[in-house]
């Protein structure tokens, strides 16, 4: 099994080069913030070339901005429990997280991109929400696995914003082209202790970018509940 799966993650890894062939310049500070420029290079020198997504400037110039992950409109959770969109978090906001002790964290960095029809995951809720993703964007099964986006099918189950033990059904999954900006933000930046990293988006729990960072460079059978996870550093340097 260990031979098989050597192989498998030496396709893989042949198919991610291949793809950092044809890949272009990161993205100016003015295109996407100068904190998006950093992790892009980062993204792609750490085996995650591939995920950052192909964006246009308004010169008509592509680049490559990282996984940003939810669009605009996407409603969080505050520590007060009121929703913002995502495009309103400022910098050290109280946000909502149900899984850490003091109930909150705070927003140390925010993410954007610009995209031009790009492939979004769209899942309609049982809580009546709609969440539209990347790809990639980290959500957590009953049990406290992580699972990403494309992977979650009808009738599937994900963990709750809103009670910790209750759960939320996907009534659709479908993939959507998407043009606008996407937002991620960052959260303990420090701490290594998964649950950390963890914020309410439509009412449903996912992972901040170093959660999915962790999960990008292949921790698949993460366990936000229980599990620990590496510190990205800006500058691309694992710690």
């Amino acid at each position: 099994m260990k031979t098989v799966y050597f192989i498998v993650s030496i396709l893989l890894i042949g198919l991610l080069n291949s793809q950092r062939s044809f890949a272009t310049e990161a993205c100016a500070e003015g295109h996407c913030s100068k904190i998006s420029v950093k992790l892009n290079s980062f993204c792609i020198e750490n085996g995650m070339a591939g995920k950052p997504y192909l964006v246009f400037g308004p010169d008509g110039q592509e680049c490559e901005c990282p996984c940003s992950c939810v669009v605009s409109g996407t409603q969080i959770e505050l520590a007060n429990g009121f929703e913002i969109s995502v495009e309103d978090i400022q910098l050290g906001d109280s946000i909502l997280n149900p899984l850490t002790h003091e109930k909150t964290r705070q927003v140390e960095s925010v993410l954007m991109s610009e995209v031009s029809a790009a492939p979004l995951i769209e899942l309609v809720l049982s809580n009546g929400r709609t969440l539209r993703v990347s790809h990639n964007h980290v959500l957590f099964l009953a049990n406290g696995s992580v699972t990403n986006a494309v992977l979650l099918k009808e009738g599937d189950h994900v963990k709750s914003g809103r009670n910790e033990a209750a759960t939320v059904t996907v009534l659709r999954a479908a993939v959507i082209n998407y043009t606008g900006k996407l937002w991620n933000v960052i959260l303990a930046s420090g701490s290594t202790v998964a649950k950390d990293h963890v914020l309410v988006t439509e009412q449903v729990l996912s992972g901040d970018w170093l959660l999915q960072a962790n999960v990008d460079a292949g921790s698949i059978s993460l366990n936000v509940l229980t599990d620990l996870i590496k510190i990205y550093s800006h500058e691309g340097v694992s710690q």
